[in-house]
C-alpha cells in the first residue's frame, strides 16, 4: 500500500476532521488534541511601556491591557523549564509569526530540542507532577490540567480531556454508521488522532471500551431450523464493525487494522523512510 494523500477539513460544522486516503483505502479521523503545555510569549522592549494616568504619562501597570498596537518590537515564544527562546520577530510581516516558526523549524536540531522539551513536561505529566523522591516537580505548573486551585482536569491534554475522548469516541461511531459500513470490503475506517494518549483517564475512560465491535439488526443472520437457534445471535462478517479502527497518538497507538497500522506505527514510518 502506497500512503497517497492527506487533508484538512476546513468546514468548522463538517463531520469529518481529517481524511487519508490512496488507491485502495480511506480513512476518516476525528482528531482531538487538546495541548500538554501553551508556552507564553515574550515580549523584548526597547523602552518601558508607559500609559497616561492623571494626565502624566506613567510606566505601564503590571496586568494593564496590552494592544497588538501597544506591542511594536520583537516578541519570542519562550519555552521556560528549558530556558529557551524561539525568536518570532516583530508583528510586522506577512502571516507572521509563520515563516519565523517555519524557519527555525526547519533546522533539524532545532526540531529535536522543542520535542525533547515536550517529552520533559510530558514525563513531568505522567508522573503526577511529582519527581521521584515524591517531592512536587514545579514543571508541572505549565501544563495543562495540572490540578490544584489553578487547573482542572477539563483542561487535560489529549485524551485525558474527559469531554474530549467522550465527545471524541462518539464521533467516530458516528462516522462508521454513516460511512464505512456503506462500502463493500471495509475500505472505509474510522479512526480517532489525538496529540495525548490517555494517561489518568485510560481505565477510566478508554481500556473497557477500547476492543468494542458494533453491528446492527439487519446484519443478523437467520438461524431457523438449525442447531444454533435460540442459542445465539450470529451476524455476517461484513456487518461487524470496530467501534476504533485505530487510536493514533504521539504518546501511544491502538492498531486494530493492519493497514492503519502500517501507515502510522513507528515501524511503517522506519520502513517508508528506508523505501524512499
Amino acid at each position: 500500500m502506497t500512503f497517497k494523500t492527506g487533508s484538512k477539513s476546513t468546514d468548522r460544522r463538517g463531520d469529518v476532521d481529517l481524511v487519508v486516503s490512496d488507491e485502495e483505502l480511506l480513512i476518516l479521523a476525528e482528531v482531538k488534541s487538546s495541548p500538554l503545555v501553551v508556552y507564553p510569549l515574550e515580549v523584548s522592549l526597547s523602552k518601558p511601556m508607559t500609559e497616561v494616568r492623571d494626565g502624566v504619562t506613567k510606566q505601564l501597570r503590571d496586568h494593564s491591557s496590552v494592544t497588538a498596537q501597544t506591542v511594536k518590537d520583537g516578541m519570542s515564544l519562550y519555552i521556560a523549564h528549558r530556558n529557551l527562546r524561539i525568536s518570532l520577530g516583530a508583528n510586522s510581516v506577512v502571516d507572521w509569526p509563520y515563516p519565523a516558526l517555519i524557519k527555525y523549524v526547519s533546522d533539524k536540531s532545532n526540531t529535536a530540542l522543542v520535542i525533547e522539551a515536550w517529552s520533559e513536561l510530558q514525563d513531568v505529566y505522567s508522573r503526577k507532577g511529582r519527581d521521584i523522591y515524591g517531592n512536587i516537580d514545579n514543571r508541572k505548573w505549565i501544563t495543562c490540567g495540572c490540578g490544584g486551585s489553578i487547573d482542572d482536569s477539563k483542561n487535560a491534554p489529549g485524551l485525558d480531556r474527559t469531554d474530549d475522548i467522550k465527545k471524541g469516541t462518539y464521533q467516530v461511531l458516528k462516522l462508521g454508521a454513516y460511512f464505512k459500513e456503506k462500502v463493500p470490503g471495509m475500505n472505509i475506517l474510522a479512526i480517532l488522532v489525538s496529540n495525548f494518549f490517555p494517561n489518568r483517564a485510560n481505565d477510566r475512560y478508554l481500556e473497557d471500551i477500547k476492543n468494542v465491535l458494533w453491528t446492527k439488526p439487519e446484519y443478523e443472520i437467520d438461524l431457523k431450523n438449525s442447531a444454533y437457534e435460540g442459542e445465539m445471535r450470529v451476524f455476517k462478517k461484513n456487518g461487524v464493525f470496530n467501534l476504533y479502527d485505530a487510536v493514533l497518538c504521539f504518546t501511544g497507538s491502538l492498531f486494530y487494522d493492519s493497514r492503519i497500522e502500517k501507515l502510522f506505527s513507528s515501524k511503517g514510518f522506519v520502513e517508508s523512510f528506508l523505501n524512499e
